[in-house]
């Protein structure tokens, strides 16, 4: 394993710890959720935008290193699989922007409705479709709970919790400090240096 890397890894959940909820908590905070609002936040650009980029190629980043810690943990393939669709689904999510970025610089007011509902119905569907894999990896993880490093059993337990919440809609919410959380743990697991303890 690229312990390097994985410990580069570690900043980077930190990092992300701080900007999730700042973006999700302040930036929302900001927002008047009435329509008028809405198509105002898809026509501009702004520091939030490039916020919502960062927070998306941070997470990525670290489900790879999860990935690689988890491989060098146990010799199965289902963690690398889930790890990899997690990283597409958060990628698909976050280059939602794409649309910011297109009805902000290009002509598109025939049919800016159209891309605006097309990107929040995308979103949705996203961030369905990555709590019930983010589920599917939380169960994967506590199948050999008791061969888990003890951070890593705090956060498969935590996973479980905030897949369940996100795909309730209603407590939801709740994870813009869950999350963090597991990013805290995370991050103490990878900084603390490369373990090896393959398992069949």
């Amino acid at each position: 394993m690229d312990n390097q890397f994985i410990k580069l890894s570690g900043v980077a959940a930190l990092v992300l710890a701080v900007l999730f909820p700042v973006y999700w908590i302040l930036g929302l905070a900001s927002w008047s959720f009435d329509e008028a609002a809405i198509i105002d936040d898809f026509l501009t650009l702004d520091g939030w935008d490039f916020l919502f980029v960062v927070i998306g190629a941070l997470e990525i980043g670290v489900y790879l290193a999860l990935r690689k810690f988890l491989s060098n943990q146990f010799d199965s393939a289902i963690y690398s699989i889930l790890l990899i669709i997690m990283s597409v689904l958060v990628g698909l999510f976050h280059l939602t922007v794409v649309v910011d970025v297109l009805l902000a610089l290009g002509p598109f007011e025939s049919i800016q409705d159209e891309m605006m509902g097309t990107a929040i119905t995308l979103g949705l569907v996203v961030l369905y479709l990555y709590a019930i894999v983010a589920l599917f990896l939380a169960i994967a993880l506590l199948a050999r709970f008791t061969m888990l490093p003890v951070l890593m059993k705090l956060f498969a337990v935590g996973l479980l919790v905030s897949a369940v919440f996100q795909l309730t809609v209603v407590l939801a919410p709740v994870n813009v400090v869950i999350f963090p959380a597991l990013l805290i743990i995370l991050a103490i697991e990878f900084l603390r240096g490369e373990q090896v303890v393959e398992v069949v």
